[in-house]
């Protein structure tokens, strides 16, 4: 685990390090524009963190309360349902040299524990760039998608692209 790291929910001033961060991550095919990741933190403040290292950020989440089996397209705005029984993991992205530091596992914790004590009974994500086996760690699942707007939706990442969800403690 790093020194000195602290997971605290991100403010607007954070996005031009996110964005940083989000390309060294993804491909330029995945990189979103900053006018959506600010919608997303305005959406969702309360389900959207960074981690904080002594030289900077290291580290985001974003993600809000959703229905589980809903999945946001790639590009997409956030629409949170108060109602919802999941937590929408949709974006965790490391800076390069903090990767392998156990941030993203930090920050994972951080999300579950939150759905958690807002009675959340699921967490889902669509897992890219064969992250499968990270995810499976951290107790995700694939899971079916029936829905045919759903199926549309994940087929907007970049192969493969996989949902995967967890049931969450009561």
């Amino acid at each position: 685990m790093p020194v000195n790291t602290d997971i605290r929910r991100m403010c607007a001033a954070d996005l031009p390090a996110v964005m940083a961060i989000q390309a060294q991550a993804y491909p330029p095919v995945m990189n979103e524009p900053e006018a959506v990741f600010a919608q997303r933190l305005q959406a969702s403040p309360d389900y959207c963190w960074v981690a904080e290292l002594d030289d900077g950020l290291a580290g985001y989440l974003f993600g809000y309360r959703s229905q589980h089996g809903k999945i946001t397209a790639l590009g997409a705005g956030f629409t949170p349902s108060e109602a919802g029984d999941c937590l929408y993991l949709h974006d965790l992205a490391i800076a390069r040299q903090a990767r392998g530091s156990g941030v993203a596992g930090q920050l994972i914790k951080q999300a579950l524990a939150a759905a958690q004590a807002m009675k959340m009974r699921h967490a889902a994500l669509v897992s890219v760039q064969d992250a499968q086996p990270f995810w499976a760690k951290h107790g995700f699942k694939p899971a079916a998608v029936d829905d045919p707007k759903q199926a549309k939706n994940l087929g907007s990442y970049p192969p493969p692209a996989c949902y995967m969800s967890q049931p969450l403690a009561a």
